[in-house]
């Protein structure tokens, strides 16, 4: 159940079934279950930027797997340590977990893992604008995903290959990328990857002055949005609403959207 709430990015709910998780794992002395407990609750937290939280999780849950010999399971946690530290604009650190985990996946043949530090390295690479590097280290995680025909890491390449293009004002590759991505994400029924693609698609086109456009991307994510029940990607498409709107002349509209953004931004702090 706390899957498939993460999954249509409804992490609160996730976080309650997790929790009770591990009130039951934790009866039963379950320090593999426990681990795993963590694993979760920590990605949760990424999503509430409470990434103090999240590494002090991740820390926990290693420890556990390291002393079970479980090497995948370490690696996995490197990986995502290397995430949050990427989000705290730590790149050394980043780097330097996201290499920890590559190496330790190679060790036990795990293609399809190894791809998702190749993306936490492709990420930090665009962070530092050093965008080639950042392109590399995509097409090489999407690469494996393509030939392990696992088609939600190849979605979330293609989709990070669009943010590069588009911090490179590249703006007709980064839609190409992003509707690529979108295509498989309507494919697997990933909500949260449908929300991300259509807001890089909208984006790019504003910025082009395809504004008319821009909004249906816009306003065409909005209830995929609401109907997760993810209150910051709503206010940031509200903002991305009412910007439109603005652009456009309409203060009316733009103020409606704008006062909706405000009031969930004011709301989650």
């Amino acid at each position: 159940l706390a899957r498939a709430y993460y999954q249509i990015g409804k992490f609160s709910l996730a976080l309650t079934y997790l929790e009770k998780r591990y009130e039951s794992t934790s009866e039963l002395t379950d320090s593999i279950g426990i681990a795993g407990v963590y694993d979760n609750i920590g990605m949760v937290y990424v999503h509430f930027r409470n990434y103090e939280k999240a590494i002090e999780l991740r820390m926990k849950a290693n420890e556990i797997y390291a002393a079970h010999n479980k090497k995948n399971m370490v690696a996995s946690g490197y990986n995502w340590i290397g995430t949050i530290y990427k989000e705290q604009g730590e790149y050394s650190k980043a780097i330097e977990y996201s290499l920890k985990s590559v190496k330790l996946y190679e060790e036990t043949n795990e293609k399809i893992n190894s791809s998702y530090p190749l993306l936490n390295i492709s990420s930090i690479y665009r962070f530092l604008k050093q965008y080639d590097k950042a392109k590399e280290y995509a097409l090489a995680a999407r690469d494996k995903f393509v030939i392990a025909n696992y088609l939600e890491g190849e979605a979330w390449s293609l989709y990070r290959l669009s943010i590069i293009y588009s911090d490179e004002h590249k703006y007709s590759t980064s839609v190409k990328y992003a509707e690529d991505a979108k295509i498989i994400f309507n494919k697997i029924g990933n909500l949260y990857g449908i929300v991300c693609a259509s807001m890089l698609e909208g984006s790019a086109n504003l910025n082009q002055g395809n504004i008319s456009i821009a909004l249906n991307y816009f306003e065409n994510a909005l209830p995929i949005a609401i109907k997760m029940g993810d209150e910051n990607v709503v206010a940031v498409l509200y903002e991305n609403i009412g910007s439109s709107y603005k652009d456009k002349g309409d203060f009316r509209k733009a103020l409606e959207y704008l006062y909706k953004s405000d009031k969930i931004l004011n709301k989650i702090n």
